[in-house]
């Protein structure tokens, strides 16, 4: 299983990302975020 996080401002965009990706099998998005700033805080 591939993890995966979604960084994208724009919410739509990041739901139909979410939807598409874990359409895939092999595919898991585990965090999303809204910009930078919150992807590197929940990276550390």
């Amino acid at each position: 299983m591939i993890k995966t996080m979604i960084v994208e401002d724009e919410k739509l965009a990041r739901e139909e990302l979410k939807y598409l990706i874990n359409k895939e099998d092999d595919f898991k998005v585990v965090f999303e975020a809204g910009d930078g700033q919150k992807a590197l805080d929940i990276l550390t």
